[in-house]
């Protein structure tokens, strides 16, 4: 339920960010989620995705996690990621 709009600028900015997050994790709440710790082996396969694709260092390890736990659909505005072998972009908001 949407707290009390109108108190003051700062309050309603703090309200509508707990209600985005509470949304965000209800979402996410409805997927398999995995956690993967951040490995020496992972961080090795992420250089070599920065030298082979051209990535930033962020990306290519998301990569080299999306890699490891065998996800082949990324949804993402950054198109970086149309470069990289093997991961399918879902990015129909941006035109080629």
């Amino acid at each position: 339920m949407p707290r009390e709009r109108g108190a003051d600028p700062t309050t309603d900015r703090v309200n509508a960010f707990i209600e985005a997050d509470n949304a965000l994790n209800d979402l996410l709440g409805s997927f398999l989620r995995r956690r993967v710790g951040i490995s020496k082996r992972l961080m090795s396969a992420a250089s070599i995705l920065v030298a082979e694709f051209n990535l930033s260092s962020h990306d290519a390890l998301l990569i080299a996690v999306a890699r490891e736990t065998r996800v082949q659909h990324l949804v993402s505005f950054d198109r970086d990621f149309r470069r990289v072998d093997g991961i399918e972009l879902w990015d129909g908001l941006l035109l080629p």
